[in-house]
């Protein structure tokens, strides 16, 4: 019922109920600050005394290299 239900709002879904517990099972977030903080100190040494003058552009590009090694 719900593959040939003709709207395609998220409202929907109130009509399915098993398919807006999957979705939302499947589609929230787990807040959490862990891969935020290792990002900052990932970035913080390569951003050292000795790099102050790197372009925002490199910057960036060394912190994917880093993160994604």
């Amino acid at each position: 019922m719900y593959l040939n239900d003709t709207s395609r709002d998220l409202e929907m879904l109130d009509n399915h109920p098993l398919v807006k517990s999957m979705f939302l099972n499947f589609n929230t977030s787990i807040p959490s600050s862990a891969p935020v903080e290792r990002l900052y100190i990932s970035a913080a040494l390569i951003l050292s005394k000795k790099r102050n003058k790197l372009s925002d552009k490199w910057f960036e590009q060394l912190l994917l290299l880093k993160v994604n090694k």
